[in-house]
């Protein structure tokens, strides 16, 4: 299988992860053709930009690591509590967005400055993240949900939102499988 050919089959489902539905207009930006995440494409730039300028203002030095935390998580709350909700407003979901990547920013420098040993640092980081994972899962459950409830019931290959997608990678994997058997038989 081609790299670059996967990888423009698969670059839609990549950079917006969601069905090219009406259902899922409210969860996407539009670039031209291309359709992006709204809330990917907000979030982790603000956890870099946040991430860079928390460490070059040192203000990871100047703020107790108990006021990262806190601000943090206050900041992470409204996403947190929004995660089950479809009719919200894009701009909206925006600010929120961007209060959570700047909240997920404060918390890992508060959790690298807790008074701990690194190593214990290093497993409460590791359980942020896992927390992170479960936030990610749950807005995952909510597409599942949104697509179970479609006539289409998750059946890629009907879904007039992924049918093209589907129907591209399926071809490229007949082809590979293809090409696997022939050497084989050669």
């Amino acid at each position: 299988m081609g790299k670059p050919k996967f990888l423009r089959n698969i670059t839609p489902l990549l950079l917006s992860h969601h069905p090219n539905c009406s259902k899922f207009e409210n969860h996407v930006f539009h670039v031209g053709k291309i359709k992006i995440c709204a809330g990917c494409s907000v979030v982790y730039p603000t956890i870099l930009v946040s991430m860079i300028v928390i460490y070059i203002m040192n203000l990871y030095v100047i703020m107790p690591f108990e006021f990262l935390l806190f601000t943090g998580i206050l900041f992470s709350i409204p996403r947190i509590a929004i995660i089950p909700k479809n009719n919200v407003r894009k701009a909206f979901k925006t600010m929120i967005n961007l209060a959570f990547g700047m909240g997920v920013s404060l918390c890992i420098f508060g959790i690298f400055t807790l008074p701990f040993l690194l190593i214990v640092n290093l497993v409460i980081f590791i359980l942020f993240f896992f927390l992170m994972g479960f936030v990610s899962y749950s807005h995952f459950k909510k597409i599942i949900t949104t697509c179970n409830s479609c006539i289409y019931h998750r059946k890629w290959s009907a879904c007039p939102g992924f049918k093209e997608l589907y129907m591209r990678i399926r071809a490229e994997q007949k082809q590979c499988s293809f090409k696997i058997i022939k050497k084989k038989k050669d």
